[in-house]
Formats: structure tokens, C-alpha cells, sequence
């Protein structure tokens, strides 16, 4: 959907339009939301990971959130 390109009025309207509609619809915002929410649960656990003497469980944490953030999108 986003390599059409519409007119308006004799007037070209790039792919940018198409990407607007796209940014919209509410599964990618849901998506967006997630990832953003991903991230910061990650980032998080990463670097409770580096100060602590046994980091493995928030290392498992981060890569956790991360399968489960993965399996949900792909499950879309």
C-alpha cells in the first residue's frame, strides 16, 4: 500500500499520505505502544543487570520480554 501514489487536484501526492493512514489504523499503534513499552522493560533490566553480582536473572528478564514482544507480533 505505500508505493501507490494518489493525485488531488492535479496535484501528486506522494507515499507519505499512505504512510499516515498506515500509522492510524490501531494494531500498529498497539505495536508501537509495545515496542516502546519493550524497550523500556529491557533497557531496565540490562542495566540492573550490569550492577548486580548475579545479573542472569535480569538478563533472562530482558530476553524474555523480548520472545514474548516477538511472539505477539508475529502472531498478528
Amino acid at each position: 500500500m505505500l508505493h501507490k501514489i494518489g493525485t488531488l487536484h492535479g496535484l501528486v501526492i506522494g507515499p507519505c499520505r499512505f504512510i499516515l493512514i498506515e500509522i492510524l489504523d490501531l494494531n500498529i499503534m498497539k505495536n508501537l505502544i509495545l515496542f516502546f513499552v519493550t524497550c523500556t522493560i529491557a533497557t531496565g533490566a540490562f542495566l540492573a543487570g550490569t550492577t548486580m553480582d548475579n545479573p542472569l536473572p535480569a538478563f533472562i528478564v530482558a530476553f524474555v520480554v523480548w520472545m514474548l514482544f516477538l511472539y505477539r507480533v508475529s502472531k498478528r
